[in-house]
């Protein structure tokens, strides 16, 4: 990556000073302070000091007792070199030397270090596809002959035995209701070198699981998620005080039976069928109804869902065709109209659902509201007359470096100042009377006994942009159309008010997650994580693709296609656009409205390009090989600024690559050292004052992911500088 890095004027930087020091005599020195980590049957990490003249390092190995070392392998800069692929049990002599600018090598430096015969397995988890089977799973690092189980009633006689050649050892014949203890082993039996002894029940009770899903309902608008103060969302709330908040949660298509397709299945819209409003998911593809269904859980499904009524997997179906008033309903594959506001109707329909439900249930509740045109119950409307409706800042049409068919889109895709304040207060009392039904469910769960039994879950499809650039829209990458609400209440998951801020998750994540919640075994191939798993850090998402299909399978939009990647701190966004590569890309740490474009910017070059690279890699994980047509579109209004240039007179300072893993490269006068601090978003120091000098590794990977600053004296001048870690 550093060589990528390493371009452009940095090379005429490099290549002005080394002419300077080969003309003296090259002094080099072999580096030292060799030191070991990382240590496993297949490998170890080589770590040492920079020696003063090196150009670069070069490492090699052989086992102990070989006469012959392996290819001398040139790693650059670099401090550190892993090695893999070696044989457990064995010995091995490790070497580095250094290399000056005119080919002048220091002797080699050698470390010697015996690999272990076998790891201790780490991440075990149980899972039950039946209460008589349990499947323990576990993560090494290396591979191994047999995996190794012994198991029992008690602790002091482990006397049954299983083994497997996966990572996967299957437990069977258990008597359901009993507590089994068990150790496992990666190892040869000889050594006798078990896990500490765990435990698991094999009766697994599985909870009930209400699934509510909002329509078009934005991230922002609840009192746990920084709603006007005169906004109260007590129940709603409730859920994520009483369990968690993942707060940086989005769809993958913004467009609601595309998501809703995706919220059931796991899977991305190009994988499921539901690529716009009109398909469905594919028939054949299991999902969170069928497979519940088949694992004994009484199913149902109310309000809205996605095209086609009604779908297998539930023993009870009431969908909403769209409206607020006397709305139309598919009754079990009968239209029926039935009187009064939406809410009401889905809310008594889901508790005559809940009462009459032997559990375990699943209960898919799709609310209609807030969706435009929004309109509240008689007690809720105008609650807000006299209230500031939150008006966003950045109203006005976006006007520089700008998609050319934002001007030119459906006209319902616009809303003009004035509306915004109306708009606003029907979301809201609409919204008020969600919260309610909410509240009343809360209370006859508990009033059941059965509310810490029961994983509740509030989403929505996706969100919605209310005045953003003046436009009033969904479909679109920007951050209101994406980003939705995820809280979970489930006390034997998460404790109360728990925040997770620093993972992205995903409608991709729904179904894994209520599949593990129910206990079985997940051999779906979901394209999204468990929750359980991001929430505890067993797995992370830093990034994510987004896609949106234009013409003609969404012919009246007027929208091209879009691929985006949207990570904790940055945006892309490419549109299928055939005059003309469109793209946008924002910081959104110092732009979180997405104001300004900085694809023209060529300070970005470097940056930008990364996502383009990650967009292709995520396209082919995720087997999006989809060709769309593309549209006549073009960057409107564009405009440029030049990148500064680094020259040898500067005493400022640049590190690359800006965000990374938390190891940077410095870039300074080559002449100069330079004290500089880390600090992070309070002003506190988080390491020690560092002396630093041009091309030196800036190693901040013990801090965890977020935003810092590196300050430092710039000829009397403090400078300050964003370090962002991902």
């Amino acid at each position: 990556m550093h060589q990528v890095l390493y371009s452009g004027c940095f090379w005429a930087f490099l290549c002005l000073y080394f002419s300077n020091v080969s003309a003296q005599s090259c002094v080099i020195d072999p580096p030292s302070n060799l030191m070991v980590s990382d240590i496993t049957p297949c490998g170890v990490t080589l770590h040492w000091s920079p020696s003063t003249g090196a150009k670069n390092y070069k490492v090699c190995y052989r086992k102990s007792g070989e006469a012959s070392w392996s290819p001398k392998l040139s790693v650059g800069t670099e401090t550190d070199y892993t090695f893999n692929d070696l044989e457990k049990g064995k010995t091995y002599e490790l070497s580095v030397r250094s290399f000056c600018i005119d080919g002048s090598k220091s002797p080699m430096i050698k470390k010697n270090v015996t690999l272990p015969l076998c790891e201790e397995p780490s991440n075990i988890s149980v899972s039950f596809p039946s209460n008589q089977q349990a499947k323990i799973k576990f993560q090494t690092n290396c591979n191994f002959d047999t995996a190794y189980c012994r198991y029992g009633l008690s602790k002091s006689n482990l006397n049954l035995k299983a083994f497997s050649l996966s990572k996967t050892i299957s437990l069977n014949g258990l008597n359901s209701g009993q507590t089994y203890y068990f150790q496992i082993s990666a190892c040869p039996l000889a050594l006798k070198d078990f896990t500490d002894i765990d435990s698991f029940n094999s009766s697994i009770v599985q909870p009930n699981i209400l699934l509510i899903v909002l329509d078009d309902a934005r991230f922002d608008t609840y009192g746990c998620n920084g709603a006007p103060s005169w906004f109260t969302s007590p129940n709603i709330d409730r859920i994520a005080n009483e369990g968690i908040n993942f707060k940086n949660n989005f769809t993958v298509y913004s467009y609601c039976t595309p998501s809703r397709g995706t919220i059931v299945t796991g899977l991305y819209p190009h994988k499921n069928g539901a690529i716009d409003n009109v398909h469905t998911i594919h028939p054949y593809l299991p999902n969170v109804g069928t497979i519940l269904d088949g694992a004994g859980y009484n199913t149902g499904m109310i309000g809205k869902f996605i095209s086609k009524d009604p779908q297998s997997g539930y023993d009870y179906w009431l969908s909403a065709i769209p409206g607020y008033i006397n709305a139309k309903y598919n009754y079990n594959g009968t239209n029926k109209t039935i009187p009064g506001h939406n809410t009401n109707v889905l809310t008594d329909s889901a508790l005559a659902f809940i009462e009459n439900s032997q559990e375990p249930f699943y209960l898919w509740l799709g609310y209609y509201a807030p969706h435009d045109s929004a309109i509240a119950q008689p007690a809720f409307k105008g609650l807000y007359d006299n209230e500031p409706m939150p008006v966003p800042d950045n109203t006005q049409p976006y006007s520089v470096n700008y998609p050319s068919f934002l001007d030119d889109m459906d006209p319902d895709f616009y809303i003009t100042p004035n509306e915004i304040s109306q708009t606003y207060e029907d979301y809201y009392e609409t919204l008020a009377g969600v919260d309610e039904a909410i509240g009343i469910i809360l209370e006859r769960l508990e009033s059941l006994n059965i509310i810490d039994n029961t994983m509740i879950i509030f989403t929505s499809d996706n969100g919605h942009m209310i005045g953003e650039y003046g436009l009033y829209a969904k479909r679109l990458a920007y951050e209101t159309s994406i980003r939705t609400p995820l809280f979970i209440r489930y006390p034997l998951w998460f404790e109360d008010a728990t925040l997770i801020n620093d993972q992205i998750t995903l409608n991709t994540d729904l179904a894994p997650t209520i599949v593990a919640a129910a206990g079985i075994e997940d051999t779906f191939n979901f394209d999204g994580n468990s929750l359980k798993a991001l929430a505890d850090y067993t797995t992370t998402r830093k990034d994510f693709l987004y896609e949106y299909f234009g013409p003609p399978i969404n012919p009246y939009s007027n929208i091209p296609s879009i691929r985006a990647v949207r990570s904790l701190y940055y945006k892309y966004i490419f549109y299928g656009c055939e005059s003309d590569t469109v793209e946008e890309f924002f910081d959104l740490f110092s732009d979180p409205e997405e104001t300004t474009n900085l694809i023209n910017n060529s300070n970005y070059d470097i940056l930008v390009q990364k996502y383009r690279i990650r967009m292709n890699l995520l396209q082919r994980e995720f087997n999006d090989t989809m060709v769309e047509p593309t549209m006549d579109c073009f960057i409107a209004n564009p405009q440029f600024k030049t990148s500064e240039t680094i020259s040898d007179s500067r005493s400022g300072i640049s590190i690359y690559p800006n965000p990374s893993d938390g190891l940077f490269v410095t870039v300074m006068d080559g002449t100069e050292k330079v004290m500089v601090e880390i600090v992070n978003s309070l002003g506190i120091a988080v390491a020690p004052k560092a002396l630093i000098t041009a091309n030196e590794k800036l190693d901040l990977r013990f801090l965890p992911p977020g935003l810092y600053f590196l300050i430092y004296d710039d000829g009397g001048t403090k400078k300050v500088q964003e370090v962002i870690i991902e």
